[in-house]
C-alpha cells in the first residue's frame, strides 16, 4: 500500500532548521576559515535495486559523483534531520573522533535550555545522509529528534502534520546546530579526537585471537591524527 503524508516533521522541520542556520550565519556576517555549503538531498531511503549503496542515493551521488573532491577536502559534514518534536530527545550520531566537540557544544546548549528534551550520542547509521559522506571519508554528524517508540506510532504516517512540531523547540535546536557547525569550523586540526578511536579499537580488539597489528595501527593513528588518516580506512572499506 502507498501512504501519502505531509512530512511536516520528517523532514520539513529539518529543512527549516537548515535554512535557519544559513539565515543566522548570513545575518551574522559569517567570515570563518572555510566556506560552508548548504545542500538538501532526495532519495534518502529508496535506492537502486542490487546496488551496494541502496540507502541515501541523493547524498551518495552528490559526494561520490558530482563532487568527488569533497572526500579528500571537506573537514566536516552536519546532517540535519527531523527536529523539534516536543517529546523526543535529540539523537546525535557520529564517529568517536567527533564525540568530544559535539559533547562540548551540547553540554553548553543543554545548560541554557538549547536541547529541551536531552540528547544522546551514538554511532552513525545507514538511514541518514551522513552515511555515504562517512564512506567517502568525510567526518560527519547527524542530528535529529528521535525515540524508538516514535517509530511505531507517528513515524511515516498521516499523523506527521505541522501540529506535532514545537516551533520554539525547533528554534532552540536550530541555534544548537548552528553552534555545532561553528565549533567544528573553528576547531581546525583539533576537530578530530583520534585518541577516542584508538581507545575504541583497543576495547573491541580483545575478541580477536591476535589483535596486535590492529592495536598498533590504532595507536599510531591516535598519536598522529590527520584528515587523511581519518579518510583512509573509509576509502579502503568503500573499495572492498
Amino acid at each position: 500500500p502507498i501512504c501519502w503524508f505531509r512530512g511536516a516533521f520528517d523532514n520539513a522541520s529539518g529543512v527549516a532548521a537548515m535554512l535557519g542556520v544559513a539565515d543566522a550565519l548570513a545575518r551574522g556576517g559569517y567570515a570563518g576559515p572555510r566556506d560552508i555549503v548548504f545542500t538538501s538531498h532526495t532519495g534518502e531511503e529508496y535506492g537502486a535495486l542490487e546496488d551496494d549503496y541502496s540507502w541515501c542515493q541523493g547524498a551518495w551521488h552528490q559526494v561520490a559523483n558530482t563532487h568527488r573532491g569533497w572526500g579528500s577536502t571537506v573537514p566536516f559534514y552536519l546532517n540535519i534531520e527531523a527536529s523539534g518534536h516536543p517529546h523526543l530527545p535529540l539523537r546525535v550520531e557520529g564517529p568517536p573522533e567527533l564525540r568530544a566537540v559535539a559533547a562540548r557544544v551540547l553540554r553548553d546548549a543543554a545548560g541554557r535550555g538549547g536541547v529541551p528534551v536531552g540528547w544522546l550520542y551514538g554511532p552513525p547509521v545507514t538511514g541518514t545522509e551522513a552515511w555515504p559522506f562517512q564512506l567517502c571519508g568525510i567526518p560527519s554528524v547527524s542530528v535529529y529528534s528521535w525515540h524508538r517508540r516514535f517509530a511505531s506510532t507517528d513515524y511515516h504516517t498521516t499523523n506527521d502534520v505541522p501540529a506535532i512540531v514545537d516551533v520554539d523547540h525547533l528554534a532552540a535546536l536550530t541555534r544548537t546546530y548552528c553552534e555545532l557547525l561553528l565549533a567544528a569550523a573553528a576547531s581546525g586540526h583539533r576537530l578530530l579526537d583520534a585518541g577516542a578511536r584508538a581507545r575504541q579499537i583497543r576495547r573491541f580488539a580483545t575478541v580477536l585471537d591476535d589483535p596486535t597489528d590492529l592495536i598498533e595501527a590504532a595507536e599510531i593513528y591516535g598519536r598522529h591524527p590527520s584528515r587523511d588518516a581519518f579518510a583512509q580506512p573509509r576509502r579502503q572499506s568503500r573499495a572492498k
